[in-house]
C-alpha cells in the first residue's frame, strides 16, 4: 500500500490536468504488486479522483476534537503516577531499537528512519515529546506541537507511538500529566480521530470542530479485500502534509 502523502501545481500551469496527469502516471507506475494507494483528497482533488476510472471507497472520516482545560493552580509534585515525562532528543538514540514494535499500530512504516526525518531533523523545533514509562521501559510516547497565544497554550497531538491500541486511556493520562506539569493555564489541546471515538470518557469536556479530513483508499487489486482491515485504522495528523510548516528556519 502506498500513501499519497503530497502533491502540488506551480501556480502558473494549473488547470491543464497536471494533476490528474501525474497521478494516472504515478499510478500505472506503481500498481504492480501494489494493493492499493491511500489519498487525502481536499475537495477539488476528490473532483478529479470522481472523474477517474479508478476504484476508491472511504477509510475514514477524521474529525478534529479540541479539550479545553485549565491546569492546577498551584505546581504539584514531579512524582507522576501515570509516568509520562517529557522526552530529550537525545533520548531516542537510547530506544530506537523499539520501533519495530509500534510498527503493528499503522499501516504507514513509522520505523526509526521515518521518525528521525520526519521530526527530529525536518523543522525540529516544531515538536516536543512526552513519553509513558514504567520499570525503565518505553510504554508510548506523543509527538505534540505547543503554540502560545492570547493567554492560551495551544496543544497538537501529531502522532502516538504505543505498544498497545490504547489512544484514548493514554489520551487521558496525557491530559492529567499536562494539568500537573503546567500551572494556573488554560490549554486547548487538538487533535484528531475518526467519527468513532469515544466521547463518554471525557465528561462533555469534549468539542467536536467542523473540520474533518477524508480519507480514500484507490484499489489496485481488487480480488483482494482489506477495506475492513484498513477502516480499523486511525490516522493520525502527521500522517499527511497538511500541517508542516513549509516556512521553517534551519
Amino acid at each position: 500500500i502506498y500513501s499519497r502523502h503530497s502533491s502540488m501545481v506551480h501556480k502558473d500551469f494549473r488547470n491543464n490536468n497536471l494533476y490528474s496527469s501525474l497521478l494516472k502516471f504515478s499510478f500505472t507506475e506503481l500498481q504492480k504488486n501494489n494493493y492499493g494507494f491511500i489519498v487525502w483528497p481536499n475537495k477539488k482533488n476528490f473532483l478529479v479522483l470522481k472523474k477517474s476510472d479508478y476504484y476508491f471507497t472511504n477509510l475514514s472520516e477524521q474529525i478534529i476534537y479540541k479539550i479545553i482545560f485549565k491546569t492546577n493552580k498551584k505546581k504539584l509534585s514531579n512524582n507522576h503516577e501515570n509516568n509520562f515525562y517529557f522526552l530529550k532528543f537525545s533520548d531516542f538514540d537510547k530506544v530506537k531499537t523499539i520501533f519495530s514494535k509500534f510498527l503493528q499500530n499503522s499501516i504507514i512504516i513509522k520505523d526509526f528512519l521515518y521518525f528521525k526525518y520526519r521530526y527530529l531533523s525536518y523543522d525540529k523545533k516544531s515538536y516536543q515529546f512526552i513519553k509513558k514509562e514504567k520499570n525503565n521501559d518505553l510504554k508510548c510516547f506523543f509527538v505534540l506541537n505547543f503554540e502560545s497565544k492570547n493567554n492560551i497554550l495551544y496543544i497538537k497531538i501529531i502522532d502516538f507511538y504505543s505498544l498497545k491500541k490504547n489512544f484514548n486511556y493514554e489520551l487521558l493520562n496525557l491530559i492529567n500529566y499536562l494539568k500537573d506539569y503546567y500551572f494556573n493555564t488554560n490549554i486547548e489541546l487538538l487533535f484528531w480521530h475518526n467519527s468513532n471515538f469515544r466521547k463518554s470518557a471525557f465528561n462533555n469536556k469534549l468539542i467536536k470542530t467542523e473540520n474533518t479530513f477524508n480519507i480514500y483508499l484507490i484499489k489496485i487489486l481488487k480480488k483482494i479485500d482489506k477495506t475492513k482491515q484498513l477502516h480499523k485504522t486511525n490516522f493520525y495528523i502527521g500522517d499527511t502534509d497538511v500541517f508542516i510548516n513549509l516556512n521553517k528556519n534551519y
